[in-house]
């Protein structure tokens, strides 16, 4: 049986190699497969679907958002610190626990950082997404 976060780091390294901007200046969210056909429509997994924020929470800066233009991601080096035992989270981590796991990739300049983990999008969420990877098959092989 193989290292599970010796799997991760493998692909974490092929994504890098195949990314369409510098790790460094993408963002990275995890998802489940249902949902890649509404976030290749409109750049979210969160289109659609209304919930309450808690805007008064500690930390959070920034106006108030709606629920579908805040995500939850990672930068690389969070994604990277996360390979290493240095972070107990980040979106690749995810994979294991996420049903037809992808890996989403947006442009981190695209979005702005509001709270812990949380980027609000500055504009259209389709705009802000780079690329989509399909890791279920990584998923199997942890």
């Amino acid at each position: 049986m193989s290292d599970p976060l010796e799997t991760l780091r493998a692909v974490w390294r092929a994504i890098c190699a195949d990314l369409p901007a510098p790790a460094g200046a993408c963002l990275f969210r995890s998802t489940e497969g249902f949902n890649v056909e509404v976030v290749s429509r409109h750049g979210t997994d969160r289109h659609g679907r209304d919930r309450a924020m808690h805007w008064a929470t500690r930390g959070y800066h920034g106006r108030p958002r709606a629920f579908a233009e805040v995500i939850f991601a990672s930068t690389a080096a969070e994604v990277e610190a996360s390979l290493t035992g240095a972070r107990d989270r980040s979106a690749l981590l995810k994979v294991p626990d996420t049903p037809d796991a992808h890996l989403l990739v947006y442009r981190a300049d695209a979005l702005d950082a509001v709270h812990d983990d949380q980027y609000a999008f500055r504009g259209s969420p389709r705009a802000a997404l780079l690329a989509i990877y399909a890791l279920d098959p990584v998923r199997r092989l942890l």
